[in-house]
């Protein structure tokens, strides 16, 4: 088995975790479809790399065929890292922070983000040069995905729980230019079925 580690979730708060969890779920769920192509994903375990298997509370990935970095296996599991993974923390925030973003850096998830419940913030991470670097949200709040053009997100009405502003501002991102560009691309590279 070697050094595997394990990380068990603790019991999910409603208003800490339950219901930020449904609106980043919501969130991503929106944004995949009106992307298409790209699978939404919940929250099935993954393994990331050999010695590593986390369950990340969301995440979207990109298909293989179109250069994604996972694949399903033949047990229908995730194998390798999907391109962006979202954490709710109420109270391990510590532990998601550090060791969690540390085992996400080494596994190669390209984007990472964490909304700490408790604390009130968000937190986003793209990795370049095997590194994770924070993001920072634009000068309106609003964080933009560099892997996944027009996954937009409104920070403080996430954290305020406002889910009809997080999901107009998403809107505005699928009305971008560059998510535009992003379903042409997508036209141009359709898995074979």
């Amino acid at each position: 088995m070697g050094n595997r580690r394990v990380y068990i979730a603790s019991p999910a708060r409603l208003e800490q975790h339950s219901q930020p969890h449904a609106l980043v779920q919501g969130w991503l769920w929106n944004y995949s479809l009106a992307t298409r192509e790209w699978p939404r994903e919940s929250a099935p375990p993954s393994a990331l790399a050999p010695t590593m298997f986390l369950s990340p509370t969301l995440f979207l990935r990109i298909l293989e065929e179109h250069g994604g970095h996972s694949r399903l296996t033949s047990k229908d599991y995730l194998e390798g890292a999907p391109e962006l993974v979202a954490e709710i923390a109420p109270s391990t925030a510590s532990l998601n922070a550090r060791e969690k973003l540390d085992s996400y850096r080494r596994a190669g998830v390209r984007e990472y983000m964490l909304w700490r419940t408790v604390d009130k913030a968000v937190n986003w991470w793209f990795l370049e040069d095997d590194e994770y670097h924070p993001m920072a949200p634009g000068p309106t709040g609003i964080f933009q995905s560099r892997i996944f053009p027009g996954l937009w997100l409104d920070s403080a009405a996430a954290i305020a729980g406002d889910g009809a502003r997080v999901l107009a501002t998403l809107q505005e991102g699928l009305h971008s230019a560059e998510h535009a560009i992003f379903i042409e691309t997508l036209k141009g590279v359709r898995p074979s079925k």
